[in-house]
């Protein structure tokens, strides 16, 4: 659904906001259970993922993006730091000063709640 209207301040309540530390793992090769073995490094240390997507560059490899809470940035980085080389990935990148954000515009549904991610200028 396309928001075609234009929405003032006075319109908009946010709901929920949280600071998040997005990871980038590069290279991760395209065979069954490479993101496994990573979430599941995550998930061994209680670190939990808000937010993850892949992309791919070719049909050998692509980067799984992981979003984390700020809080957990620095256990996260030394866990993708410690299985690198083990689950092939050729660098991590990590951009932190991110926000979720949750708002409900005045005559919104459930449905038309979304979600950004938006960086410091």
């Amino acid at each position: 659904m396309e928001l075609e209207q234009t929405m003032s301040n006075s319109d908009v309540e946010v709901t929920r906001h949280r600071s998040v530390v997005r990871f980038v793992c590069h290279d991760i090769p395209a065979r069954p259970g490479a993101a496994g073995k990573l979430l599941g490094a995550l998930a061994d240390r209680g670190i939990n993922v808000i937010h993850m997507f892949n992309t791919e560059h070719a049909d050998e490899v692509g980067d799984l993006v992981i979003t984390v809470n700020e809080a957990e940035a620095p256990a996260t980085s030394e866990v993708l730091d410690s299985i690198r080389e083990e689950a092939g990935m050729s660098s991590i990148s990590e951009r932190g000063g991110l926000a979720i954000i949750t708002f409900d515009y005045e005559g919104g549904t459930q449905e038309e709640r979304v979600l950004f991610s938006v960086g410091k200028a």
